[in-house]
């Protein structure tokens, strides 16, 4: 009847029970509980107890999804405050591990529009969840569990994070950084703006029209790859076979497996790259949006499959506001209109668990930095994926 656990109930007057519980998704609150002449029940709420709490962002990363609550401004204080709560859908026992359940937005973090009251963390990272701040002199990237990394840009947004890296593109002036939050200088390269994404240790960026590179490390790089086009990629993802790319909403957009050297062109529009497949928002309606499929794992695209249509977000990209992707775990998030939270395997085969640490980082380079540490002692591991289960 309810999610509540019955080891509450409480007899009213008329003969009914009362207990605290969500019949239906958002719908937590006292119920009251009747029974009937054949046996059955009915419920109806009594006092709603689900609070001012509103959707403010959503991300998954290594199977670990995190949602962002927002509680709305206030006439007296003119501002609002964030709670974050924890998922974790693949247990991970590492201690060294722990740090990343770390979250915390404060009611400062940039929004992702002015006017609206969500956040685009950082997350993924050894450091916990991140946010951007002003400060006096530009701005700062806050880490949940770690320290903060000033940045003399004026505004800017989070654009990619790994487990120790993150890319943070600032405007005014226009910089995107490469950060190590772990390391002394955590500034550890910066470029002018291009699409860009991260893969573990290595960084993938736009690199003139038709063309992306490879890093290995923040001053190594590889020789370009041609991806055809005639623009600069604005948007670059990176999965364990495939760079997504984008010159925009208008497009064009296309893949480039890492592997194999194979290129695809994709449909253009807000999309997040899974572990062989594709999603992309589109609009639905003028209240919702359809979050569509795009199958290429076997290396062609299959026709387009609709997983589900969920409210608008409060922009144009929602992106990790409504809808999030794994593209380590392989799985797809999305909040419905009762702000309750759904998580779907899109039944696309995934890509083997193999040691994806780049084979040109000596042993025991741990940061990428080409500095050998307790090499012969501890090994490092970089999973092509989550592994649902651990033997040994």
């Amino acid at each position: 009847m309810s999610s509540g656990d019955g080891a509450a109930l409480a007899p009213a007057p008329d003969g009914s029970v009362l207990e605290a519980g969500a019949p239906a998704p958002g719908g937590w609150g006292v119920q009251r509980i009747k029974g009937d002449a054949n046996g059955g029940a009915s419920s109806s709420q009594v006092v709603g107890l689900n609070g001012p709490l509103r959707n403010a962002g959503l991300t998954f990363n290594h199977g670990l999804l995190r949602h962002i609550e927002s509680i709305p401004l206030t006439p007296l204080t003119q501002s609002g405050s964030y709670q974050v709560f924890n998922h974790v859908l693949v247990p991970d026992t590492s201690a060294a591990d722990q740090s990343s359940l770390a979250a915390f937005v404060p009611s400062g973090a940039l929004p992702c529009a002015v006017g609206v009251q969500c956040v685009r963390i950082g997350d993924g990272g050894l450091g916990g969840a991140s946010v951007l701040l002003r400060s006096r002199s530009g701005i700062v990237v806050r880490y949940a569990a770690g320290n903060d990394v000033a940045l003399p840009s004026a505004d800017g947004r989070i654009v990619d994070t790994s487990p120790s890296s993150q890319i943070v593109d600032g405007t005014n002036p226009a910089r995107q950084y490469l950060i190590a939050p772990s390391q002394n200088h955590p500034v550890a390269r910066i470029f002018a703006v291009a699409g860009a994404g991260l893969w573990y240790s290595t960084l993938w960026r736009g690199d003139g029209p038709g063309k992306l590179v490879e890093y290995l490390r923040p001053h190594v790089e590889l020789s370009p790859v041609t991806v055809g086009g005639v623009c600069t990629a604005t948007d670059v993802q990176v999965s364990a076979r495939w760079v997504y790319w984008s010159c925009g909403q208008a497009g064009p957009a296309g893949l480039y497996n890492k592997r194999t050297g194979a290129k695809l062109r994709v449909p253009a529009g807000p999309s997040l790259l899974g572990d062989g497949y594709l999603v992309q928002a589109r609009p639905a309606s003028p209240h919702t949006v359809n979050l569509v499929l795009y199958d290429f794992h076997a290396g062609a695209l299959r026709s387009p499959a609709t997983l589900a249509t969920i409210p608008a977000g409060p922009t144009a990209d929602s992106r990790n506001i409504t809808w999030a992707v794994d593209k380590y775990s392989g799985d797809i998030a999305y909040v419905d209109a009762a702000d309750a939270v759904h998580v779907m395997n899109p039944r696309v085969p995934t890509t083997p668990v193999t040691n994806e640490l780049p084979k040109n980082v000596p042993f025991g380079d741990f940061n990428g930095d080409g500095v050998r540490r307790h090499a012969g002692q501890v090994r490092q591991w970089h999973l092509a994926r989550v592994p649902r289960l651990w033997i040994g």
